[in-house]
């Protein structure tokens, strides 16, 4: 067997079922497929009091061990940290050939703390923090952003510390614009390469629903995906279309821009025009996709979209700003891409939608086409294996006896 052939693999995430959301699917399907592929895959993440786990995971083609940390030391903060603490335990028991952080912002220097072992490490980054994360103290958005520019300088000079101290040997970036931020936070161009995310497609799309225009947004309720933007432009698509619903889809994450979204709405007079479902089941998030009319991602930042690439995969005209994957997904007819999240912007791109069901039909067939070609599971993760294997061989090359 050539010494860089990959047999065993281990994994880490510090996002997993029942976690719901791009990083948890990404992990998802890569221990999957990398099984389909004859690969023996374990998989480190973190525990939850959820009650269905052991059977969930019992189903599973590969073998998790979850991180029990007790309620109050259950985030991204402390997780690196235990796998530091723990990840000699792992290899030894399962003695694998290379490791992949799939996700967890800082696991490389946790996996630091440990006692060196001699097997390489790929670090896939989805985003660079400090984007994408939000600090809420107060209802007085001055404390707030006082606080964040603090609080942000902090998570910078940390990812610095992780991009020029951490334990790896390569990196996987999932998009043109995540690679720009790995540059500016010290990574090396050599150790970086780019592989997108895969997309699971579904069998078929229930069509258009009679009577209403349904637009949806699946994102986390936080103040960087732009869900007030989108309640500010409503009256305006109001005027042209006065049969729009909003749907809002995804776990809260910043009450406070919640209760702001919530004020808004009532100030605007729309308050009857929103849905905010808030966190859902996987089933129920497909029946989201299959009835909306248009999907819209208002967002200021993203490090890929998948939740974009799933409305595509339904045949649904989407709407996006140009953060992440969105301007690769988009294309030049496959959607609109306006260029912020800006209320006049996203209300005239919802409008011409609406009122040209031809184009949404001709977006719709092109996004399903290109993504079907373009960001296949199997293909995705085919790609990822060859640059576990280069990233082997290059690392027994650099530390032979």
């Amino acid at each position: 067997m050539n010494p860089a052939e990959i047999q065993k693999i281990l994994i880490i995430s510090a996002h997993f079922y029942p976690l719901i959301g791009g990083t948890p699917t990404h992990t998802k399907y890569l221990c999957k497929e990398l099984g389909n592929l004859g690969k023996e895959v374990v998989l480190v993440t973190e525990d939850t009091d959820d009650d269905i786990l052991t059977e969930y995971d019992g189903t599973l083609p590969y073998t998790i061990h979850r991180l029990r940390t007790g309620k109050f030391f259950r985030n991204d903060t402390f997780f690196p940290l235990l796998v530091g603490l723990r990840i000699s335990r792992y290899i030894k028991e399962f003695q694998p050939d290379i490791i992949n952080i799939s996700t967890g912002n800082y696991v490389p220097l946790g996996i630091k703390l440990s006692r060196k072992f001699n097997i390489p490490i790929v670090y896939t980054v989805h985003n660079v923090p400090p984007e994408e994360y939000t600090l809420n103290i107060s209802r007085n958005p001055s404390v707030n952003n006082a606080v964040k520019k603090v609080y942000f300088r902090f998570i910078r000079f940390i990812v610095k510390c992780c991009m020029r101290y951490g334990r790896y040997d390569s990196i996987i970036s999932g998009s043109e614009r995540t690679k720009e931020r790995l540059l500016s936070a010290g990574a090396a161009e050599s150790d970086i390469r780019i592989i997108s995310y895969g997309v699971a497609l579904p069998e078929q799309s229930l069509g258009e629903t009679p009577n209403t225009c349904r637009i949806l947004t699946v994102a986390g309720i936080i103040e960087h995906k732009g869900q007030l933007e989108v309640v500010k432009s409503i009256p305006a698509i109001l005027k042209k279309i006065p049969n729009a619903e909003f749907y809002f889809v995804g776990p809260v994450r910043s009450p406070v821009y919640l209760e702001r979204i919530r004020e808004t709405a009532r100030s605007l007079g729309v308050q009857d025009k929103i849905i905010i479902a808030g966190g859902v089941s996987l089933d129920e998030l497909e029946i989201y996709y299959q009835h909306c009319d248009i999907y819209l991602q208002p967002s200021y930042q993203e490090g890929f979209c998948l939740a974009l690439m799933d409305a595509m995969t339904y045949e649904k005209p989407v709407i996006g700003t140009p953060v992440g994957a969105i301007p690769e997904l988009i294309g030049l007819n496959r959607g609109i891409l306006i260029p912020s999240p800006n209320p006049s912007d996203i209300s005239s791109a919802v409008i011409r939608l609406a009122e040209n069901p031809e184009i949404c039909r001709t977006y719709g067939k092109n996004g399903r086409s290109y993504v079907e070609k373009t960001y296949s599971w199997r293909a995705v993760v085919e790609d990822t294996l060859n640059f576990y294997e280069e990233t082997r061989e290059k690392f027994l090359t650099e530390n032979k006896p």
